[in-house]
């Protein structure tokens, strides 16, 4: 499973354009192969994923715009889930 940690400093309308527009064809429970290759260059793997105990963060996107601030956006997986 994936959900997205995202730290939001202007939560609201604008920023849910952003959000929808970070989710457009991605689906929940896509493996991180899925998603390396619908974000392409834009993606980044993490060389140390951050670890939340049950699952992990391994891949991440720089300058997500939501509400015009430009933050980090990480795709958290289930650990039994290859990426």
């Amino acid at each position: 499973m994936i959900s997205a940690a995202l730290v939001c400093l202007h939560p609201g309308v604008a920023g849910a354009a952003g959000l929808a527009d970070l989710w457009e064809g991605t689906y929940w429970g896509e493996p991180g192969s899925a998603l390396l290759a619908h974000f392409g260059a834009r993606a980044t793997t993490l060389p140390r994923p951050i670890d939340f105990g049950d699952s992990y963060a391994p891949i991440a996107l720089r300058n997500v715009m939501v509400g015009g601030v430009p933050l980090i956006a990480f795709f958290q997986l289930s650990r039994r889930q290859a990426v």
